[in-house]
């Protein structure tokens, strides 16, 4: 049933809450979001850039740019896997 079918019967399921969730909901974005101050539009930019780049966001588009062939895509799958692995060992190591 559609939201509209419940709201004619008087009842809403729990699951809807109090409004359907469209594509533009703001809970489901999870875009960056960069505040400028005191119209300072160069720092804001140069602060959007670095989260970007902590995100991953332009690596993302650089790879997605053209087709990559599967037998590249998990080397470089299993290369990334094997770079976080051996993060994980460096910083358990820096515990001791």
């Amino acid at each position: 049933m559609l939201y509209n079918d419940y709201k004619d019967l008087g009842e809403m399921n729990r699951d809807f809450g109090d409004k359907p969730r469209g594509r533009n909901d703001e809970s489901k974005r999870g875009g960056l979001e960069v505040i400028v101050r005191r119209n300072d539009v160069e720092k804001a930019m140069r602060i959007l850039k670095k989260k970007m780049a902590n995100e991953g966001v332009l690596r993302d588009l650089k790879r997605k740019e053209c087709y990559e062939k599967p037998s590249a895509k998990r080397r470089r799958q299993r290369a990334e896997a094997v770079s976080r692995w051996r993060k994980k060992q460096r910083q358990l190591k820096e515990e001791w």
